[in-house]
């Protein structure tokens, strides 16, 4: 397989834009701002991710789009967009002798990205928190209130939640319940009662389901 031949054209072009999105984050970065900071914060002022019912935010929280820094969401779809793609051509090659026309493997690559970013998405957004403005210490969340946004499969297993600290920034940490026949749902609200690691943490049911 020939890397730059026409059938990787779409793949090639991926990588050279995560190459043009790092030199200009660079560059803005050296005169003191971040090029995505500001969009960050708009799109976490005008959606409301974890608890919309819409299917387009749905579908953008399950993208973990304003959960992860945008530059960070960028690189991780263009990223395995392209890797995705270079490899299914090589695949190809080995086995038909031929490439897929570019559009088709781009059209493959594009769907198989989606559930990519969302598994390596989940797994980073414990850990990069959307605005690093103000330090908040993880032991702060313990007696906190937080939010399921994605319900765990089974009793006993973890499950994503959303919790606002007292400088109104979003954190998502992975919880799991206090007692193994306990089952966190989307949208129900959890009270944080211990931490394991700093992006897990123990939980219970809200003891207090008419108050809050």
């Amino acid at each position: 397989m020939v890397l730059l031949s026409a059938y990787n054209a779409p793949f090639l072009f991926a990588l050279a834009f995560i190459i043009s999105l790092g030199v200009l984050e660079i560059l803005s970065l050296l005169i003191g701002a971040s090029a995505f900071s500001h969009l960050d914060s708009s799109l976490g002022s005008h959606f409301d991710l974890a608890s919309g019912d819409n299917l387009l935010i749905q579908a953008l929280s399950w993208l973990h789009i304003g959960k992860l820094p945008l530059l960070v969401m960028l690189v991780l779809l263009l990223g395995s967009f392209a890797i995705i793609g270079i490899s299914g051509q090589y695949l190809m090659i080995s086995l038909l002798q031929k490439p897929l026309p570019a559009g088709l493997m781009a059209l493959i690559a594009f769907v198989l990205s989606l559930p990519t970013v969302h598994f390596i998405g989940r797994w980073l957004a414990p850990y990069l928190p959307k605005d690093e403005s103000f330090a908040v210490s993880e032991d702060s969340f313990v007696g906190s209130m937080a939010l399921v946004t994605q319900s765990a499969e089974q009793p006993g297993m973890s499950a994503e939640c959303k919790i606002v600290d007292t400088y109104g920034q979003s954190h998502y940490l992975l919880i799991e319940p206090e007692s193994p026949d306990i089952i966190f749902t989307r949208g129900e609200r959890v009270l944080i009662i211990a931490k394991i690691t700093s992006a897990r943490f123990l939980a219970s049911k809200n003891p207090w389901p008419n108050l809050l």
